[in-house]
């Protein structure tokens, strides 16, 4: 008895068109047997676990999409990093060096002005940064 349900509901699953198929088209008989109560609890447990697991996909989905968008951002800004990187090392690497070779020769006013120059376009190019990738993820 219990195989032929089982037969007979996979043999309705699968045979029938979508359009046509209700519900169940089993009889009370077969409705009240313990194995189509048992498919049944089955199934339902399984859609509420589905649901679950599609809402913690959704989560991760969108958590994903920002860190894949910041990383499209990184990749669109490489050209402009490289040129913003030659000008924080023109700033501390020459003007900084310049103002140490000033300091050995005593010109400690020709230095402090050139270190507070360096010092300011670093931090210029720096927020410059952050602006155009705050602008780009949001």
């Amino acid at each position: 008895m219990v195989g032929q349900t089982l037969t007979f509901i996979l043999f309705s699953i699968f045979t029938m068109n979508k359009k046509k198929r209700k519900k169940n088209n089993l009889s009370r008989a077969e409705m009240n047997s313990g194995a189509f109560k048992v498919l049944q609890n089955e199934n339902d447990s399984l859609k509420k676990t589905l649901i679950s697991t599609q809402n913690e996909l959704e989560r991760y989905r969108s958590q994903y999409h920002k860190s894949d968008k910041r990383n499209g951002v990184y990749e669109s800004m490489g050209q402009t990093i490289v040129f913003h990187e030659i000008i924080k090392f023109f700033a501390t690497g020459v003007l900084g060096g310049l103002s140490i070779n000033l300091l050995t020769e005593g010109k400690y006013l020709y230095a402090a002005v050139l270190l507070f120059v360096a010092v300011l376009i670093y931090i210029f190019v720096v927020r410059i940064d952050n602006r155009i990738f705050d602008k780009k993820t949001k």
